[in-house]
């Protein structure tokens, strides 16, 4: 498909969740709106604002970034949602731009106002559907147990009635989303990762020193787990912790690494602390995305146990560097680990989890063998890849 169908057209990304908050949103967005732009169709990216957000936005001038209004989430302290009362200046900003497709990010107040813009103004609509919202319920306490699916069902349904098109980056999260919609065209297009930014992974110098307190030399007698991501509890990170108790007497030089940070954080802590876990377990709290590789690059293994996840991207970031997974294999993790490629999937077992662990750490053939297929699989999931997918999805819609 020709991308000069595109020629002198806008696509305009709408989004209440982008940098400078660490998300695989926030990854999923920048990838694909970076991989357009060398394909040469032109995207805008309608976004909160954030505290941080001018300092991130002057490093980044190669993307259209607009930013609106926002107000802090009482029950999230890290997102934000832009104000309803932005929608006279989104407008303004949307007419200027004359997009000729919308691709909304997110099922909230930009979303909201995005599908009432277009709809007045006869634009065709795409929505990605990034997350497993029914899992994630609990965190607005207002809405008592018994009625939180209630209101995921109803709230999904009414959002998504005037979209054209929706994408999902999973099998497991098409058959979520049709629960609710029905009658829809859905598309499977999982987020590819860029090889360029997992490059130059020896050239690490003292940033590994720097967010851990530790040297090199020092590492290097370390078996490394390692995980990135949230800090929250639906990331089921104490599993992982449990696990690792598991492996110590097996492996006495163990080293946990928790890479991210998130509301979950300080209570992790306190259970290390209760555990007397504190020489094995190390968190960096954030870590800029340019320094994740470094983190991947110096773990034996990735773990994830996250039961929630839409595709699980830090898994394929891992894989790109070499380093092999185990995972809990439900969700999106299915597809992104099918047939247990670099690594292997587990039931949400602790004994089995840590047998894996175990397995690969004393098996150094079967280490290189996960290793290579690691690096061998995550050439499959380039951006490249799954733009050309999303490309499609496009040109269907203004032809």
């Amino acid at each position: 498909m020709n991308c000069n169908a595109f020629d002198n057209m806008n696509i305009v990304y709408v989004t209440d969740n982008y940098w400078p908050r660490m998300s695989g949103m926030a990854v999923s967005i920048d990838s694909f709106c970076r991989e357009l732009k060398k394909k040469g169709i032109d995207v805008h990216i309608l976004a909160p604002d954030y505290p941080n957000a001018k300092e991130h936005d002057a490093m980044h001038k190669d993307i259209n970034i607009h930013r609106f209004k926002s107000l802090k989430i009482f029950f999230s302290k890290e997102d934000r949602c832009v104000s309803p009362f932005q929608e006279r200046k989104i407008s303004d900003v949307m007419n200027s731009i004359d997009p000729a497709i919308i691709h909304i990010q997110t099922e909230f107040n930009m979303g909201r106002i995005a599908i009432k813009y277009a709809i007045e103004n006869n634009i065709p609509l795409i929505a990605t559907a990034h997350t497993v919202w029914r899992e994630y319920a609990f965190y607005i306490p207002i809405l008592p147990g018994f009625f939180r699916n209630s209101f995921v069902s109803y709230y999904y349904r009414k959002f998504y009635m005037n979209i054209d098109n929706i994408v999902v980056p999973s099998k497991a999260m098409k058959l979520y989303i049709e629960t609710y919609v029905q009658n829809k065209n859905i598309s499977i297009i999982p987020t590819g990762i860029c090889p360029e930014e997992f490059s130059g992974i020896r050239k690490r110098g003292k940033v590994v020193e720097s967010y851990l307190g530790m040297t090199h030399s020092e590492l290097a007698d370390k078996d490394i787990l390692l995980y990135v991501g949230r800090v929250s509890i639906e990331k089921n990170i104490p599993f992982l912790i449990d696990v690792m108790k598991e492996v110590l007497p097996h492996k006495p030089d163990l080293l946990f690494i928790i890479v991210g940070d998130g509301p979950f954080r300080e209570t992790l802590k306190q259970i290390v602390q209760d555990e007397n876990l504190e020489q094995s377990v190390k968190f960096t709290g954030y870590i800029g995305r340019e320094y994740i590789r470094y983190m991947y690059s110096i773990a034996k293994i990735f773990v994830f146990a996250s039961k929630t996840e839409s595709q699980g991207l830090s898994v394929l970031e891992s894989m790109i560097c070499g380093t092999p997974v185990v995972s809990i294999g439900v969700m999106g993790i299915l597809d992104t680990m099918k047939d247990n490629k670099g690594g292997f999937m587990v039931e949400d077992d602790v004994d089995l989890f840590a047998g894996k662990i175990v397995e690969l750490l004393n098996d150094d053939i079967l280490y290189r063998k996960k290793s290579e297929e690691a690096l061998e699989y995550s050439k499959e999931w380039t951006i490249e890849k799954r733009v050309v997918k999303m490309v499609q999805q496009y040109y269907n819609l203004i032809t």
